[in-house]
């Protein structure tokens, strides 16, 4: 669920690959005291390809047309815009996660911005809003390694490069927190890692690289991924030598490395693969 609308991927006899589809909501919760986080849907569908899985839906995006005429075809990401109504999404047309950029107008179908000569990562995020998208390009090894933010109408050559990872040994990850107010950008090494952030909604924006603010910087032989919920960063760590991992807490600001509380303790025998609120 996403705004106004449910999203869902379909796959269909005969064809090799997905089509991704939404709907609008468009059928209140049953109950009015019930959870507004909760959405019903009304679900009448024959199991047939030909007919919509729900009322009203619409086929945004077939990868099967995409990959008409190509000896090689993988959509690497697809996201919709803050207002829902434009569509970035990433496709590999030569294998070896090297990627093309696209944004269409998914009110008219038109393909509003593709430079051919783009090749990225593929992972794309969109700002607080539909002008602005987050990337990342790789090196000569095909490592991860720089953040770029682009702004809709402007030339590529003009983005802002907001983070680089010049270790060798680090590759690079970017997502938003659940609530979509931080961009992450995940470095991690086999025994090491590092979390930077970008209030997106922040006031503070107009240098992104100035903006940035690190959850902790790396320590060796140090593993943490972090979790956000109003205002506290919800930890997964192996800090102190607890390889099973543990649990910590920080409110999200200046010096949180110096901030960390625990919140569940190492257990022995029992792993932590994840957690937050």
């Amino acid at each position: 669920k996403d705004g106004d609308f449910l999203y869902y991927s379909r796959t269909f006899e005969g064809k090799s690959y997905t089509v991704y589809c939404r709907a609008p909501i468009t059928i209140p919760p049953a109950d009015a005291d019930a959870d507004e986080t909760e959405t019903v849907a009304e679900v009448d569908w024959d199991g047939s390809a030909e007919t919509h899985i729900l009322p009203n839906e619409e086929a945004y995006l077939d990868v099967n047309q995409l990959a008409e005429g190509q000896k090689y075809c993988s959509v690497g990401r697809v996201a919709v815009s803050p207002s829902q109504t434009l569509l970035a999404y990433t496709v590999d047309f030569v294998g070896g996660e090297t990627c093309q950029l696209f944004v269409k107008n998914l009110e008219t179908g038109e393909i509003v911005s593709h430079d051919p000569d783009l090749e990225l990562y593929g992972v794309v995020l969109w700002g607080p809003n539909d002008e602005t998208l987050y990337y990342i390009t790789m090196d000569h090894a095909h490592r991860p390694y720089r953040v770029y933010k682009h702004v809709l109408g402007t030339k590529h050559s003009q983005d802002e490069l907001i983070f680089e990872e010049e270790d060798e040994l680090f590759w690079m990850y970017a997502s938003k927190t659940l609530d979509k107010r931080y961009l992450l950008i995940d470095t991690k090494s086999k025994e090491t890692s590092e979390v930077h952030y970008l209030d997106l909604f922040s006031d503070d924006n107009s240098s992104s690289d100035t903006a940035l603010q690190c959850v902790s910087k790396r320590r060796k032989k140090v593993l943490y991924t972090v979790k956000h919920h109003e205002g506290t960063w919800f930890i997964s760590t192996n800090v102190g030598g607890t390889p099973n991992m543990k649990l910590m807490s920080c409110p999200v600001g200046p010096n949180c490395e110096d901030q960390w509380m625990d919140v569940v303790d190492e257990t022995n025998g029992v792993t932590l693969f994840d957690g937050g609120y």
